[in-house]
């Protein structure tokens, strides 16, 4: 009887079944790191694939003082973070299934708990280890990054889901200090070496030192998350929403009856604590009306204009508008509004004797590429028959929108960190990094936490 040769399996298998092997170079880096790049082969050598290509860094003393610290660290982080949102701005939510800012302290107060009653667990001398043996050494210099990198999407286990549906941000706030004081002093006195159990993310066997600076890294982690929620357009608040809108805009629209161009310019003044609103409409030649708002972080603001008026505006946030009301008793209303097409549009009201609002005027500005905190173009770092290269120096705070371009382009981050939201695509780009975005696309780059320079190449016209 004859044998058939199973799916799968040749006859002569056994002489056919080759041992990959591996080739391992190690380089290393200016940075004092070393890359490891660990090849395989299955054909003796005749083709190689990458198995791994990444880097290491020589591991920190661990010592009690630097957990101290970084606990300590992003403890002010959170509380200087939450200082002074109100409740609208704590409750608002980007898209359905998408945490508000109080979700997520109340997400970290969940965590706090958690994390500091594993590490009070691991740390008694009476206790048992949940595991027993493996001891992954320093691998927080390794775990710290994955915990705290938002390009990795993590979902949170059930337990530490937000509940606390019914406690203000004040309370939050309150019982996320009494935890991390908590959680500072076990760091400060307790025995954080022995004992050791099993951390979801990677399945990492971790002691209590690693459970409180994964808990520090995590932390952080949130803080980006509530950073991104602060960006949006639509975010209620008068010093973040004016800043998304921060530089020159241009357009047309009605005065009066009469058609005119129009020009608004955004931008921070008095070391960041105030915007500053400047508004030029051109009604005809030798004729024109100019005004200036200084928002406050209250959304409150002075007016003053060229047709003598000053009064008190006080602006709100409605579903992404900023709603300004002026005078005091209020004489009229400006409604100021970001498009799904980038544009800004602009309606001024009067209060008629009635009660109600009468619109008199009505804009529609886009933005333009050159403003006060980013330029494009005017320093060539490069320039051929076919390419040219411009730089992008944007203040922390800042940001700049681009309509969609009539060629692909690439941009690089030279340093900070960028937010870059392409149509319908977010993400975080490191230094070093390169994105392509596709012609069509409009474009809007923000900087995170630190000034960004980017340089952009694109094809010549």
């Amino acid at each position: 009887m004859s044998h058939q040769p199973l799916d799968g399996e040749s006859g002569d298998s056994k002489r056919a079944k080759i041992r990959p092997i591996s080739r391992l170079t190690f380089t290393p880096n200016k940075d004092g790191s070393v890359r490891q790049y660990w090849e395989q082969t299955s054909d003796n050598g005749r083709t190689w694939s990458v198995a791994f290509d990444g880097a290491y860094r020589r591991a920190v003393e661990r010592t009690r003082e630097a957990l101290v610290a970084e606990l300590t660290s992003s403890k002010t982080a959170t509380l200087g973070f939450y200082d002074g949102i109100s409740g609208e701005q704590a409750n608002f939510r980007q898209v359905e299934g998408r945490w508000t800012i109080r979700e997520i302290l109340d997400h970290l107060v969940a965590a706090e708990i958690v994390f500091q009653q594993n590490a009070k667990t691991l740390s008694d001398p009476t206790g048992k280890e949940s595991v027993s043996g493996f001891d992954p050494g320093p691998i927080e210099s390794i775990l710290g990054p994955i915990v705290a990198n938002r390009n990795q999407r993590l979902n949170a286990p059930e337990p530490l889901l937000p509940k606390a549906s019914g406690k203000s941000l004040t309370e939050l706030l309150s019982e996320f200090r009494r935890r991390r004081d908590d959680s500072i002093q076990l760091a400060g006195s307790a025995n954080l070496r022995g004992a050791r159990a099993i951390h979801p993310l990677g399945s990492s066997n971790l002691d209590a030192y690693q459970w409180l600076f994964t808990m520090a890294a995590h932390n952080r982690r949130h803080l980006e998350q509530a950073a991104e929620v602060m960006a949006d357009p639509r975010y209620p608040s008068a010093v973040q929403g004016l800043r998304r809108w921060t530089g020159l805009w241009k357009g047309a629209g009605k005065f009066n009856g009469r058609d005119v161009d129009a020009e608004l310019s955004v931008k921070s003044t008095l070391g960041g604590k105030f915007d500053e609103l400047n508004i030029n409409i051109k009604i005809a030649p030798g004729q024109s009306f100019q005004g200036r708002a200084l928002y406050g972080a209250n959304g409150n603001a002075t007016w003053s204009d060229s047709y003598g008026n000053a009064y008190p505006v006080a602006g709100k946030w409605i579903d992404g508008k900023l709603i300004a009301d002026w005078g005091d008793p209020v004489r009229g209303r400006s409604t100021y509004g970001l498009a799904p097409d980038g544009d800004l549009t602009i309606l001024d009201e009067v209060k008629r004797p009635d009660g109600e609002f009468a619109p008199f005027a009505k804009y529609k500005l886009r933005k333009q590429i050159v403003n006060q905190t980013s330029v494009m173009g005017t320093k060539q770092l490069l320039e051929t028959e076919s390419l040219q290269v411009g730089v992008y120096n944007i203040q922390v705070g800042s940001d700049i929108s681009e309509a969609a371009a009539q060629n692909d382009r690439v941009y690089f981050v030279e340093t900070g960190r960028a937010m870059i939201e392409a149509g319908t695509q977010k993400l975080i780009v490191e230094p070093g990094a390169l994105v392509q975005v596709r012609k069509g696309l409009p474009l809007h780059i923000h900087s995170v936490h630190q000034p960004l320079k980017m340089l952009v190449f694109e094809p010549k016209q």
